[in-house]
């Protein structure tokens, strides 16, 4: 799927989150740090974002977003894989939505 950081922005973000919580939980690994400070990983976070973006601004027949959806999509909630050429297109926001979040 198409994010707005790249990959080595994600890795520096995700190393620096490491680090932040081995410095502030030196006893523990990253996973016990994570859950001592009640957070999630960025990776997480950025899912769960993706899918209450797509939930309220595309599914939502209120949506502008909503007629980009395919016709029978849109009328129905019974979503089939969408069919594609395309590696870019079956990664790109909608193609990837309807198979992670529907």
């Amino acid at each position: 799927m198409t994010r707005s950081l790249t990959t080595a922005q994600t890795k520096a973000l995700q190393s620096l989150q490491r680090t932040a919580t081995r410095v502030i939980f030196q006893d523990s690994n990253y996973t016990m740090s994570l859950i001592k400070a009640e957070l999630e990983t960025l990776e997480s976070r950025r899912d769960q974002l993706t899918e209450r973006f797509f939930e309220r601004s595309v599914l939502s027949e209120t949506s502008c977003l909503h007629y980009l959806l395919p016709d029978k999509l849109r009328h129905s909630r019974n979503f089939e894989t969408l069919k594609s050429r395309t590696v870019t297109f079956r990664n790109s926001f909608i193609p990837f939505s309807v198979i992670h979040y529907v």
